[in-house]
């Protein structure tokens, strides 16, 4: 029963751990892009089509220094990037031509900060417009927090291990 007690204890104390750990994991440093609801709209294929957004450092700051690409991507098609150019107060724009009609992911890159995977919009291209479902479900946060616990499973498994090794169940 002692034995249940400490490794018990062990997986609480690395839980609260990897709970604690998960913010700093999250809080370097990233930015959203949220582009502008109307500009994902009208999309037509083999035509040019202003997209503008704004890119928030953190998700809070506008920021307007370093590069951004925005990045298009269909399956079956070849990612199409455009390279967008700061209009201040923390807002771009980009001008892209998408080659068909279809489902199309927008993600964005900067060159200094990475962009928070929850940052990604589906863009529906049709012959004759296009239609938006929104923010999509993005991985980097999950993909974190899910790491963490891992971390902190792990180290409670660790501690259960070194219990089951010790000759009288105690630690040294």
């Amino acid at each position: 029963m002692r034995h249940l007690a400490v490794a018990m204890r062990g997986l609480v104390i690395a839980t609260a751990l990897a709970a604690l750990a998960a913010p700093a994991v999250l809080a370097g440093g990233w930015a959203t892009f949220v582009p502008d609801a109307a500009s994902l709209e009208g999309f037509e294929p083999g035509v040019p089509h202003d997209v503008t957004l704004t890119l928030l450092q953190h998700g809070k700051t506008p920021l307007d220094s370093g590069s951004v690409t925005l990045a298009f991507a269909a399956p079956g098609q070849p990612t199409v990037d455009a390279t967008a150019r700061s209009l201040g107060g923390g807002r771009w724009v980009a001008s892209v031509t998408l080659p068909a009609a279809g489902a199309w992911a927008l993600t964005a890159r900067h060159s200094d900060l990475t962009i928070d995977d929850a940052s990604i919009y589906d863009v529906t291209v049709s012959a004759g417009s296009a239609t938006t479902a929104g923010p999509g479900l993005g991985v980097a946060p999950i993909a974190a927090l899910v790491t963490v616990l891992l971390l902190a499973v792990l180290l409670g498994a660790l501690g259960i291990t070194r219990l089951a090794r010790s000759p009288s169940g105690t630690t040294a």
